[in-house]
């Protein structure tokens, strides 16, 4: 018998994490703001599309390999370094074709500018696959603090020379070059960090992972090409302009989801692998995480989502200002994607992975003709609407089956953002009598804002202290509620 991870193994590595990501996200937040008021809505439109084209082909050269190494229980040195030369062969060759189609991509869009970023932003497929291995290696031992490090590398170089390069006035090419400087940097220093020499593939000995990363890359590549299938469709209908208000709108909406939510995920995803055998440990921790979720981005994302208004013209400028119901509704999106992130690691841990794969092929059939149909009708607004309405339907399988393998009834997980729910009530009650009376004297925005988000934070605290005073205090320790759990470790013999 040994111990098995605990919930103070998960609070640490979320501590490591988030003091490494929220550092950067101090300095990530402050050049993005700067940022958007330098850049034209068509400059982040440009560089957004091609991100969009760039993502869509990493989840090719990233194929589930990096999954499959953190989440394959026995995985021999060897059999890794297999596959760390099979993902760098993967990134040479998706590099090569992402290049060579990249004329032809910016013809369908008739937008000449494409194909030049879309060749450069290429390069960071060959950086991506020296680093995949070597990084899920890390994680697989559950090194949270390389793990940050490494993050927050990535984070602050592309961050201050995306806001050096915009400075220079490159327009998009800021947004180009600043990723791929992160991209390759991180690179660097994962192979300094575990030199992990990779060896020739042998398809023989690789054929578990394989199998293994097959799925998680059917199910990823479905989820990457319908979660970026918005931003092509407006591309191609809507045209840069309409498309940058847009993406600006998304890339705020899930900046909590994404800075802050990820921390504890991030975290998450290696250690439910850790006690994958142990089902009663997992079905604690991951209720426990999603009501953290909800804790900590329930105010954020609705607290913005009520003051959008003033805010976006204050801080990024009038020109923005178009984006504002967009923003709205995709900070909707937003709040039930982020408390909803720990399901997919529960499949991976559970051997469900094929249902995350059918859930990613079902989101094709659904999303993109809901994004069509939305943009046709009523432009960047529709397509913003079709993830609220039809997300759910693509959520309702993969919950269904991860709230099944941990035997968890569907009322006692909605019961996970109750608290966080009716605290929210409260807050958007006080933001709307703040706002209503800073209205009334004739306030400068900024005094509004201040005005509203004071109250509104305020208010959220204070209604959790008043009726649920001992979950205020046990915040902190809320990952650790409970026994420490054991499980069997097999022995030879």
């Amino acid at each position: 018998m040994t111990a098995t991870p605990d919930g103070r193994t998960l609070a640490i590595g979320a501590a490591w994490i988030g003091a490494f990501r929220w550092t950067a996200q101090v300095v990530s937040w402050s050049a993005m703001l700067v940022v958007l008021r330098l850049l034209t809505p068509e400059d982040y439109g440009v560089a957004s599309l091609a991100l969009a084209l760039v993502a869509i082909a990493g989840v090719l050269s990233e194929f589930g390999l990096g999954t499959a190494v953190v989440a394959l229980p026995d995985l021999p040195e060897q059999v890794a370094r297999q596959l760390h030369g099979a993902a760098s062969l993967l990134g040479v060759v998706v590099a090569g074709g992402v290049a060579a189609s990249a004329p032809l991509v910016a013809g369908f869009y008739r937008e000449p500018l494409l194909g030049p970023v879309i060749q450069v932003l290429s390069l960071v497929f060959l950086a991506e696959g020296v680093r995949l291995v070597p990084q899920a290696m890390l994680s697989r031992r559950l090194a949270y603090r390389a793990i940050g490090g490494l993050d927050f590398l990535r984070a602050i170089t592309t961050s201050v020379a995306v806001l050096l390069l915009a400075w220079l006035g490159h327009g998009y090419w800021a947004l180009v070059l600043g990723n791929l400087l992160g991209a390759v940097l991180i690179s660097l220093a994962v192979t300094v960090r575990y030199g992990l020499m990779p060896r020739w593939p042998r398809p023989s000995e690789l054929r578990t992972p394989i199998t293994y990363a097959w799925h998680i890359f059917a199910g990823r590549a479905a989820w990457m090409l319908y979660r970026n299938s918005d931003t092509l469709i407006a591309g191609r209908i809507l045209g840069s302009t309409i498309l940058g208000y847009y993406t600006m709108a998304g890339s705020v909406a899930s900046l909590p989801g994404e800075k802050l939510g990820n921390v504890l995920t991030a975290a998450t995803a290696p250690f439910f692998a850790a006690i994958q055998s142990d089902r009663p440990a997992l079905r604690h921790y991951f209720l426990r995480v999603t009501e953290v979720l909800t804790l900590v981005l329930y105010p954020v994302l609705f607290g913005f989502m009520l003051v959008a208004d003033l805010a976006v013209p204050l801080v990024l400028g009038e020109k923005w200002l178009p984006a504002v119901p967009v923003l709205r509704l995709l900070i909707l999106f937003a709040a039930i994607q982020a408390v909803t992130t720990p399901v997919s690691q529960v499949l991976n841990v559970t051997g469900n992975t094929r249902i995350g794969m059918r859930a990613g092929l079902r989101a094709l059939v659904i999303l993109p003709p809901a994004f069509l149909i939305g943009g046709l009708l009523w432009g960047m607004l529709g397509i913003a609407a079709a993830w609220v309405v039809a997300y759910p339907l693509v959520l309702s399988l993969p919950l269904r089956v991860a709230l099944r393998a941990l035997e968890i009834p569907l009322r006692e997980y909605l019961d996970c953002g109750r608290r966080a729910a009716a605290a929210v009530v409260v807050m958007a009650g006080l933001v709307a009598v703040a706002r209503g009376a800073t209205l009334g004297l004739e306030a400068p925005t900024w005094v509004q804002l201040v005005s509203a988000v004071a109250t509104g934070a305020i208010g959220y605290a204070g209604y959790l202290w008043w009726r649920h005073p001992s979950l205020v205090r046990g915040i902190p320790g809320l990952l650790r509620r409970g026994k420490p759990v054991t499980a069997k470790v097999p022995t030879g013999g």
